[in-house]
C-alpha cells in the first residue's frame, strides 16, 4: 500500500490553487497504472471490465468510498468501462 492510499482527502474551501503539473505528476507516479494528468488540473483513468455488471459493481464501490471520504469524482459508466475523473 502506498503512502498516498493512507492519506485523507481534505476538500478545498476556496483560495487554494490547483496542483501544477509537477505536483500532480508526482501524485500520478504514486498511483501507478494508467492514471493521466489532464490539463495540469485533474487525474483521470479508465478501468475495463468483462461486462456491464462488473463495471457497475466497481462504480458502486468507488461511490461508497467517495461518500466516506467526502471527495466525489466524476464517474462515467459504459459497457465494460468506468472512467474516473478526480478534480
Amino acid at each position: 500500500m502506498s503512502e498516498l492510499s493512507r492519506r485523507e482527502c481534505k476538500p478545498c474551501k476556496g483560495g487554494v490553487a490547483p496542483l501544477k503539473a509537477s505536483a500532480s505528476g508526482a501524485l500520478r507516479e504514486e498511483l501507478g497504472g494508467s492514471w493521466r494528468v489532464v490539463d495540469e488540473h485533474h487525474l483521470e483513468n479508465e478501468f475495463r471490465f468483462k461486462n456491464f455488471r462488473e463495471a457497475m459493481a466497481f462504480r458502486n464501490k468507488v461511490g461508497d468510498l467517495a461518500e466516506k471520504v467526502n471527495h466525489h469524482p466524476d464517474l462515467h459508466v459504459s459497457w465494460g468501462r468506468v472512467k474516473v475523473t478526480v478534480f
